[in-house]
């Protein structure tokens, strides 16, 4: 089955070469480590990937437990039942974005995808900005100052998204889930799977 997670970069200087990728997973990086497909975004900070991985439900609770792993609750071919909603309200909870527009009508396949798409508005504008949005996210949009908001225009521009019904009194978790799920309707991949 194939599973999300956010888990932490691991950065291992080669030569002249900073290597990246994410933990406990088999790479460059890390050849000890987990020995999956796996394909991953930067999400947001330098520190964090949102990681998608063809694991057997065992790799799953290895991978889930790991130090500094969250994992998204959810197989990405499931619909969600109520249950599972809960799990994924909380899994949003927990990374400081808004859960309202999780429903039963998703399933982990739209979430990835949306998750996706939030990973790379959240690492656009850090990359833009040199200021990581992802612990500001309950913040409204007009607590940014000018500069920064001027960065959210541009990665609205540089994605071409929309900025309908966004105002300066959005709170930028609202802003970047808006933003993810539009991105999402572009074609998306993630080790060449597309989401």
């Amino acid at each position: 089955m194939w599973r999300y997670y956010l888990v932490p970069v691991l950065a291992v200087v080669d030569g002249l070469t900073t290597v990246r990728q994410p933990a406990h997973v088999k790479g460059r990086a890390l050849p000890t480590g987990l020995d999956v497909p796996w394909g991953a975004l930067p999400w947001g900070k330098d520190d964090t990937f949102l990681l998608g991985a063809e694991v057997t439900p065992a790799q799953h609770l290895t991978l889930a437990a790991a130090a500094g792993v969250t994992a998204l609750p959810i197989d990405d071919g499931v619909s969600l039942s109520t249950a599972d909603q809960a799990a994924v309200r909380a899994f949003a909870d927990a990374l400081g974005l808004p859960s309202s527009w999780i429903t039963g009508g998703e399933t982990g396949k739209n979430l990835a995808r949306s998750l996706a798409g939030i990973a790379v508005v959240l690492q656009r504008f850090n990359g833009r900005a040199r200021f990581a949005l992802t612990d500001k996210l309950p913040l409204l949009v007009r607590d940014l100052t000018v500069a920064q908001r001027d960065h959210l225009l541009a990665v609205a521009t540089d994605l071409g998204l929309s900025r309908a019904g966004i105002t300066e009194d959005s709170t930028i978790g609202a802003l970047v889930i808006a933003w993810g799920r539009q991105y999402a309707n572009h074609p998306v991949l993630l080790a060449g799977r597309p989401l």
